[in-house]
């Protein structure tokens, strides 16, 4: 998945170009109407699964794998 945004109407209008760009091909594309706010929830995620992982000290997988983890 391949998320484009801008922070102002012209960058927001590339973005929406590009975007128009990506749409014949096999991924999924979406134009953020607040970029800003979707990179916040990207780097949130990350975050948190990057603290989960040293914490746990293995994998996503490793930890899903364990008894606690589902």
């Amino acid at each position: 998945m391949l998320t484009a945004g801008g922070r102002d109407a012209a960058t927001q209008q590339a973005a929406a170009d590009f975007i128009a760009l990506c749409s014949p091909a096999r991924f999924d594309s979406v134009l953020s109407t607040d970029i800003v706010a979707t990179l916040w929830e990207k780097w949130t995620f990350l975050a948190t699964l990057a603290g989960a992982t040293t914490l746990m000290q293995g994998s996503i997988g490793q930890i899903m794998d364990t008894v606690h983890g589902e």
